[in-house]
C-alpha cells in the first residue's frame, strides 16, 4: 500500500513538477539546516590563479556575444580577470549516485546541485526511476563504505576525461592527500574506453579502486565530489606530471590536419577542396582515432601548426609541452550554434590555446540549411587559405 502510494505521487510529480524546481522542494529541511550549519559538508577550498585575456585575443570571445556558460567561457564584460572556484567536499551522510548521469541524492531526497560539470544545464535525474531503485528494486543497488566521485555527463568523452577528470578531479584527489583505498566511482562506459585504459596502463591511476557503475544505483555513507576549474597551466603541468609527458623538441615542425571520422558528426562536406588546400600547405592528414595514447603524444609533440575541426582530438595540443603551436579551428556554421545553451560555441580549445600561450585563430564552416551542431558543413576554402597563410607568418 505504502509502496504503491509512494509510485503514484512519483508518477505524477515527474509530469506535473519540472525537475529542477523538485528536487529544490524535496530537499529535506534537516538537510538544509546542516549545510548551514556546515555539519552535513567538510569542504576545503583551494587557491586558483586567475586567467588574464590579453587586449589582442578579447575580439575572439566578442566574435560570439550572447549568454556564456561560466565553466566553459567568461562573459565578455569581466574578461580581463576571473576567478574560478576549486574545492575538495565531503558528505557525511548516506549518498546515492544515480546511473544515468551520476547525480549525487543525499539521502532522503536531497540532489547535491554542484556534482557535476556544467551541472546548471545536465537534465536532473528523474524522481520516479530513483524512487523506483531505492525502494521496488534493492538488488540493484551496489553498497559501499566511502566513494570518491569521479562521474559526469561528459566522462566518456577524451576532452573532459584529461581536463575535468585527470587535471581536475584526481589532481585535487592528491593534492589533498584522500586516502588511496577508497575507491572511486566511474560508469562502466568510461572504464571500457580505450583511452582509460591506456592512462590505467601508463600511470599509477591503475593502482587505484574503483566501482564500475551500470545500470544500478551506487550507495555509499560518505562521499568526496569536486568542484573544478578549468583550462587552467596548474591542470596542465599536473597531466603532463601524471602522463609522462616529454618535453617537446621545438626544432620539430610538423603540420598537422586533425582529420575527423564522417560516424563521429560535424563532418566537411568539401574535403576534397580542403584537402587540396591542405597539400599546398604541406599539412598532413591526422586521424587520432586510429591511434594509441603513445602515438598521440609522440604525434602532437612535434607539431607546430595545427588545424581541425572542434572535437575531442584538439585536446592533444596539450602534448606539444614547451614548445610553441599555432592553432587554427573550425567550427560548424554559427547557425548551428542558435539554441540558448549552445550560444555561444564552446571555447575549450581558446582556453587551453591560452593556458599554454599557443597562437589561435579560429573560423565558422557555412550550411545552406540550418543543422544542429553535429551536422555536416562546408569550409570555404578561399577563406581557409587566408588563415591558414595567416597562421604561418605568425
Amino acid at each position: 500500500m505504502i509502496r504503491r502510494a509512494i509510485s503514484r505521487f512519483a508518477n505524477y510529480v515527474d509530469r506535473h513538477i519540472s525537475r529542477h524546481n523538485l528536487w529544490r522542494l524535496l530537499s529535506s529541511r534537516r538537510n538544509n539546516r546542516d549545510i548551514e550549519k556546515g555539519t552535513l559538508y567538510s569542504e576545503v577550498v583551494s587557491p586558483f590563479s586567475q586567467i588574464t585575456i590579453p587586449e589582442n585575443n578579447r575580439s575572439i570571445l566578442e566574435t560570439f556575444g550572447g549568454p556564456c556558460r561560466t565553466s566553459v567561457y567568461l562573459p565578455t564584460q569581466s574578461l580581463l580577470s576571473s576567478q574560478w572556484r576549486e574545492s575538495l567536499i565531503e558528505v557525511k551522510r548516506t549518498c546515492f549516485i544515480e546511473p544515468e548521469r551520476g547525480w549525487i541524492i543525499i539521502s532522503p531526497v536531497h540532489l547535491v546541485q554542484n556534482c557535476l560539470v556544467d551541472s546548471l544545464y545536465v537534465p536532473k535525474p528523474s524522481l520516479k526511476t530513483h524512487i523506483a531503485f531505492r525502494y521496488f528494486a534493492p538488488e540493484r543497488t551496489i553498497k559501499i563504505d566511502k566513494a570518491v566521485h569521479f562521474r559526469d555527463s561528459g566522462e566518456g568523452n577524451y576532452w573532459h576525461f584529461l581536463n575535468d577528470i585527470v587535471g581536475g578531479r584526481l589532481r585535487m584527489l592528491e593534492e589533498h592527500g584522500v586516502d588511496e583505498t577508497i575507491p572511486i566511482v566511474i560508469s562502466e562506459g568510461l572504464f571500457s574506453k580505450p583511452f582509460f585504459q591506456a592512462v590505467l596502463r601508463r600511470t599509477r591511476l591503475g593502482r587505484r579502486t574503483f566501482v564500475l557503475q551500470g545500470n544500478e544505483l551506487v550507495q555509499s555513507e560518505g562521499i568526496y565530489y569536486f568542484e573544478t576549474s578549468r583550462h587552467s597551466r596548474k591542470m596542465i603541468e599536473f597531466i603532463w606530471n601524471f602522463l609522462g609527458v616529454p618535453d617537446s623538441n621545438v626544432k620539430n615542425n610538423r603540420r598537422i590536419f586533425l582529420a575527423r571520422d564522417v560516424r563521429a558528426g560535424r563532418s566537411i562536406i568539401n574535403m576534397d577542396e580542403v584537402e587540396a588546400v591542405l597539400e599546398r600547405f604541406d599539412f598532413e592528414m591526422v586521424d587520432t582515432s586510429q591511434m594509441s595514447l603513445d602515438e598521440q603524444i609522440e604525434v602532437f609533440g612535434g607539431a607546430r601548426q595545427v588545424v581541425g575541426v572542434h572535437g575531442a582530438g584538439l585536446t592533444n595540443m596539450l602534448f606539444r609541452k614547451k614548445a610553441d603551436l599555432n592553432l587554427l579551428e573550425i567550427f560548424p556554421p554559427m547557425s548551428s550554434y542558435s539554441s540558448p545553451k549552445l550560444a555561444p560555441p564552446p571555447l575549450h580549445y581558446f582556453w587551453l590555446a591560452r593556458a599554454l600561450d599557443f597562437k589561435y585563430g579560429l573560423m565558422f564552416g557555412e550550411a545552406d540549411v540550418v543543422g544542429d551542431y553535429r551536422s555536416p558543413f562546408t569550409v570555404n576554402v578561399a577563406e581557409l587559405s587566408k588563415k591558414i597563410a595567416e597562421m604561418l607568418d605568425r
